[in-house]
């Protein structure tokens, strides 16, 4: 259909496998991690700290792994490499987010791992089609969108959360729970 032909698949990126001790490689880890932050921005953190460990082959992320890549990512913020928003990692100079759906058999994110901005995108593009929809017909064509075939109430909360992005932002507006550009 038309709109989904606006979106691409979600596609992860697996960085190169590094050498050596991730405990003491800051610079290394900081490469890593924008690398990640550059080929699927924005990234939950929480997923960039995942991804960023996996190139040393450390499967679990605990305190001590995302002390490491935290860091990394203070340094790369400062230095102006990646910006940070909320729990979301951005690439720099990123004006328009691209919509990126979960595909059948394909990779997947959960919906927390998708940044506001990406749902709020997802929303208007589903808008420009439907003119004007209820705030649950909105949630559930969004969640749709982005390749959720069910609209639980995590699924249904961070949908809303996107489309209180759009609406907030001034794109959107509501009327009598309707919602429309």
């Amino acid at each position: 259909d038309h709109v989904s032909d606006l979106t691409s698949a979600y596609v992860e990126y697996h960085p190169p496998r590094q050498r050596g001790d991730f405990y003491a490689a800051h610079r290394a880890v900081k490469t890593v991690l924008i690398s990640i932050i550059e080929a699927e921005s924005p990234v939950h953190i929480d997923t960039a700290v995942r991804r960023t460990a996996s190139a040393w082959g450390i499967t679990r992320a605990g305190h001590r792994v995302r002390d490491v890549v935290m860091s990394a990512a203070g340094s790369a913020i400062s230095e102006g490499s990646i910006l940070r928003r909320g729990t979301f990692l951005y690439r720099t100079g990123e004006s328009q987010v691209a919509v990126r759906r979960n595909a059948p058999g394909g990779d997947t994110r959960k919906a927390f791992e998708i940044a506001p901005e990406e749902i709020a995108e997802a929303a208007r593009l589903i808008l420009q089609d439907f003119i004007r929809l209820s705030r649950d017909d909105l949630i559930i064509a969004t969640a749709r969108l982005l390749g959720f075939e069910r609209t639980g109430t995590d699924v249904r909360r961070v949908m809303s959360d996107g489309i209180d992005v759009l609406v907030d932002s001034g794109v959107a507006m509501v009327e009598h729970d309707a919602i429309f550009l």
